[in-house]
């Protein structure tokens, strides 16, 4: 028996010894909590109405949006020179207009290839003298993005980063189609979506949750392990996948692989991975407000994506 218990305790040491470095990450502290929560306050206040797209407050939003892209210091993409992309779609019989905001940061060793962070910034907007404020749909997206944006200056990342804030990813993700089909030659050298979409949740959320697509074409078994790893050390830990929960009749039911912008790039066939809480009581309702957003879930969740998103950066393989 002794001597059982001795190899026992030899195969644990060995284990504990062999498992990655980074599975010992608890808490991290990248961003600037002070920016990330103001970012979220500001987009989801009453100033901007919601941000339904079309509407004067959208738009004002996506001047907030790239205002902060330049006091970063990301630049715009060259194809679109003021950070702004326009563009048209047809609903309901009739044309809509919108814009996508873009900031992008060149790689040290694949600058042609592109690694893009979408998050989308429009909402729902007002019904009767309603304001829809959006807070965890989508303020918490757009205020990580923006984050991850300013502290990104001091890090080194091998692949080109594009921010890409959509517009009109309530209306059929219009936006990031309309990315996506702007130019074939940047689309074509996309290595990887990392879409942010409802990070904070309720008091009653307690973990992020993760969809990928393809994601094992572009990196390693070993690679692919450690990061699974590590996503459960994390405060507040990332899961894969999403349940669909009941919240009333009118709760939709959701194609979690086109559940926002991250789908456009799926039709692609782009590789994704998409990070979100999932559905929770405000969704959708004039209750998803910054009062009720879970800030403390918001701020590690964030400081998680960004660790995330440079272990991604590392283990890509280029083979695109």
């Amino acid at each position: 028996m002794m001597r059982f218990i001795y190899i026992a305790l030899c195969l644990l040491v060995i284990s504990a010894c062999s498992s990655p470095e980074r599975s010992k990450v608890v808490a991290l502290n990248y961003l600037d909590k002070a920016a990330l929560l103001s970012h979220a306050k500001v987009l989801s206040s009453a100033q901007y109405q919601g941000r339904k797209s079309g509407t004067q407050a959208n738009y004002q939003s996506a001047i907030y949006i790239k205002q902060q892209l330049i006091n970063a210091d990301i630049k715009p993409l060259p194809i679109f020179e003021n950070y702004l992309q326009p563009f048209t779609y047809f609903r309901h019989f009739s044309t809509h207009t919108g814009q996508n905001v873009i900031g992008y940061k060149p790689g040290s060793k694949y600058p042609n290839k592109y690694i893009v962070i979408s998050a989308h910034f429009d909402h729902i907007g007002k019904k009767s003298h309603k304001i829809y404020y959006g807070a965890d749909d989508n303020a918490s997206g757009v205020a990580a993005s923006l984050a991850i944006a300013s502290a990104l200056n001091k890090y080194d990342h091998q692949y080109s980063i594009i921010f890409l804030f959509t517009d009109a990813e309530e209306v059929n993700l219009n936006g990031a189609k309309a990315f996506l089909n702007a130019d074939n030659e940047l689309t074509d050298n996309i290595v990887l979506n990392i879409n942010l979409d409802m990070l904070a949740g309720n008091d009653k959320s307690s973990s992020l949750r993760f969809l990928s697509y393809r994601i094992k074409t572009t990196m390693s078994q070993d690679a692919l392990n450690d990061l699974y790893q590590v996503q459960k050390s994390y405060l507040f830990p990332i899961k894969k996948g999403f349940h669909q929960r009941y919240y009333g009749a009118l709760t939709p039911r959701l194609m979690w692989q086109l559940a926002s912008d991250h789908g456009a790039f799926y039709r692609k066939r782009i590789p994704f991975v998409y990070y979100g809480v999932g559905l929770h009581q405000n969704y959708h309702k004039t209750t998803d407000t910054f009062d009720n957003l879970n800030k403390k879930n918001l701020w590690h969740a964030s400081n998680a994506i960004f660790d995330q998103l440079r272990y991604l950066d590392k283990h890509i393989k280029n083979s695109h």
